[in-house]
This record gives C-alpha cells, structure tokens and sequence, in this order.
C-alpha cells in the first residue's frame, strides 16, 4: 500500500474526495469510478485537460460515471467508514510503480490516471477504453504534464515539512 506522504497534494485530495463520495451516497467500499470521478472534478487539475488533449468528452465521461456509481451497493443505518476496494488498492500501487519508473519523487493525479486506465477490471478503464482512450499515455508524457517539472514549478510544504507539488 502507498504512503501518504507519497501523495501530492491533489492526489491525496482526489482520495478523500472518493471517500466522501462513496459516504454520501451510502456505499460501503470505495470503488475506482469513486475514484475517476473526483479526478474528473477537480478544479484545476491536470486530468481534465490530459482528457481533453486526449479527444474525451469530459462531461460524458462524468455523466457515465455516475451512472455507474448509482448501480454500486448501497447501505444505509451505519457510520461506519467506507473501505478502499481491491481494485482501488491495486490502482494506487500501480500509481506509485508508474511514478517511481518516470522517476518522480511523489505519485500524481496523472499516475492515478495512467494507473486507472491500464488496471484490468475497472469501470474506469472500461469507460475511458469505450471513450477511445488511446491518447492518453501519450498526451501524459510531455515534460510540461511530468509530475517532477511541476514539482519543481510549484512545490509547496507539507504538514510534515517535506515538500509537495500540487498536481
């Protein structure tokens, strides 16, 4: 499982955003489209644009998401806190095996990204697969995108003192 402190600012927030997704609409387990639509609804992040300059349909791609997350299990009556799936866990071990190749210090929401879209079993790749998602490991790859040249354009501290960028 990843650190936190791993995570860059935006990455960590697109995880707490899931899991208040997920407990708002009553689901017991975090999914990936959980997930793929709090990337997808960030404010000034780096996915939305990485879609577009991929050719996706944003708006469709949330409107499909949702769709999907209103299908996922409910429960109602419990306070307990919502749990990461199997899938989710994968994803985000993906994502740090994807920044730690492109040798980047902290793993993004772009690797969040990159790790959705080649986790076999997701709703989040079969949805971007179904979009025509080829473009986006490509797009993802420029050096103006790479995590390590924003962290170098925008590092911040952390809590913890170390610092992080907030892609």
């Amino acid at each position: 499982m990843i650190r936190p402190e791993r995570l860059t600012v935006k990455a960590a927030e697109a995880l707490q955003q899931a899991s208040a997704l997920a407990r708002a609409r009553g689901n017991p387990v975090i999914n990936d489209a959980h997930l793929f639509l709090a990337l997808l609804s960030q404010d000034d992040g780096i996915v939305v644009p990485l879609l577009q300059k991929g050719g996706l349909n944003v708006t469709q791609l949330s409107s499909e998401t949702e769709r999907e997350i209103d299908r996922f299990p409910r429960q109602s009556g419990t306070t307990a806190e919502p749990t990461l799936s199997r899938e989710v866990s994968r994803v985000l071990d993906r994502a740090d095996e994807e920044a730690k190749a492109l040798g980047d210090a902290y793993v993004s929401t772009e690797h969040l990204l990159l790790a959705l879209l080649e986790e076999k079993g997701t709703t989040a790749k079969q949805l971007l697969s179904a979009a025509g998602s080829r473009n986006i490991r490509r797009s993802s790859a420029s050096p103006a995108t790479s995590p390590s040249w924003r962290a170098r354009a925008r590092s911040t501290p952390s809590s913890d003192g170390t610092r992080r960028f907030a892609a």
